[in-house]
């Protein structure tokens, strides 16, 4: 006999309600990552995206590593996924010990017995440095690019530029070496008093000017020697020097004259 639209709807009523589980749709595009370990080893670091859920909520997966894991996702709040995900910090990259792989390098270097060495290298690119020795040691003329850098702040300092004298002595010291301009413009700076200042400013921290007139007496370090070269070659954050009088030093040592090139 034919059910009765009444007697229809009162079978509906008395099935059991069948709860669904509910999909989020915003799992479907959560990258995960995860380190794989494999006996004990790490197979790398592998980048899952959920493709699919199935009726219980777990994720189907796929892997960049040539090992293909097996993974279960919980359907978990994607709020905690998120602060989960938030709480991995990254590993730094190990430190690279510079100063050991130039002493290494240098241990390769034939010196004479009773001779002091000392380097000190910059990449400009990258701002890494290394050092190797700390021995200080006569400046003999390659004070005159201190006395100039010198000479520089203290015509900034006094708001002028230098003068045709002083810039004839300058070129002359740099570009020739000429000894004579460099003592008339080491009596400008104030001789050892006022090279001690002005590179108490650039940073040179072990470097001490010579008695009197002197100057090639000076006795500096490698490394105060790159600072004094950053001095030069820097910008407007790391130097005392302006840029315009960068750009003079710069000029006059990218102009030596034949012969006086040699270092």
């Amino acid at each position: 006999m034919p059910s009765s639209p009444a007697r229809r709807r009162d079978r509906r009523r008395a099935r059991p309600a069948v709860r669904r589980p509910a999909v989020r749709r915003p799992l479907l595009h959560l990258a995960l990552a995860a380190l794989v370990l494999v006996g004990g080893t790490a197979a790398g670091s592998v980048y899952m995206r959920a493709r699919a859920l199935d009726g219980a909520g777990s994720a189907v997966s796929s892997a960049s590593s040539p090992v293909t894991p097996t993974a279960s996702v919980s359907a978990v709040p994607e709020a905690d996924m998120v602060a989960e995900e938030a709480s991995v910090e990254p590993v730094a990259a190990p430190a690279v010990d510079h100063d050991a792989l130039l002493a290494t390098a240098l241990a390769e270097v034939t010196v004479e017995d009773g001779a002091a060495v000392s380097v000190a290298v910059l990449d400009m690119t990258s701002g890494e440095s290394a050092r190797y020795g700390d021995a200080r040691f006569e400046t003999a003329s390659i004070v005159k690019a201190d006395i100039l850098a010198a000479l520089l702040l203290r015509a900034q300092d006094a708001d002028r530029h230098l003068t045709a004298q002083e810039r004839t002595y300058a070129s002359a010291m740099i570009r020739d070496s000429d000894n004579a301009s460099a003592t008339a413009l080491w009596k400008a700076v104030g001789q050892a008093d006022g090279l001690d200042a002005a590179n108490e400013r650039f940073g040179l921290t072990d470097t001490e000017g010579g008695d009197g007139l002197y100057w090639g007496l000076t006795r500096t370090t490698a490394a105060d020697q790159l600072t004094l070269l950053q001095q030069v070659f820097g910008d407007d954050d790391t130097s005392e020097l302006s840029a315009a009088s960068r750009a003079y030093v710069q000029e006059l040592m990218g102009g030596i004259a034949q012969g006086q090139d040699w270092g």
